[in-house]
């Protein structure tokens, strides 16, 4: 695993959230649904990112709330083909559930 393009432990979309939101005592609820231009934004980046990478198969590890917003609130940044499909994405992701998904 190659972890160079992390370049600090400070995590600052959290830090955001704590500012706007308070610490996760005073707001226990998923931060980045209430800011949604944001979380585009953040979808974005991710899809360009693996976009970019010259590999042909990887394996992201992430939040699953994460991955359901990023393979269901599209913002019109994709569409499926296949509406099987749609709907496999759109269940809830398990802890560390395996999905295979092909651009």
């Amino acid at each position: 695993v190659d972890f160079s393009g992390i370049t600090t432990e400070n995590d600052a979309v959290w830090a955001k959230y704590v500012e706007v939101h308070g610490d996760q005592d005073a707001f226990p609820y998923y931060r980045e649904c209430n800011d949604m231009p944001a979380l585009v934004r953040r979808k974005a980046a991710f899809l360009s990112f693996l976009a970019g990478r010259p590999e042909k198969c990887i394996a992201v590890v992430s939040h699953g709330t994460f991955l359901r917003h990023t393979f269901n609130a599209t913002a019109g940044l994709y569409e499926y083909d296949d509406a099987s499909l749609a709907e496999m994405m759109a269940e809830p992701w398990s802890h560390a559930e395996l999905r295979t998904v092909l651009a």
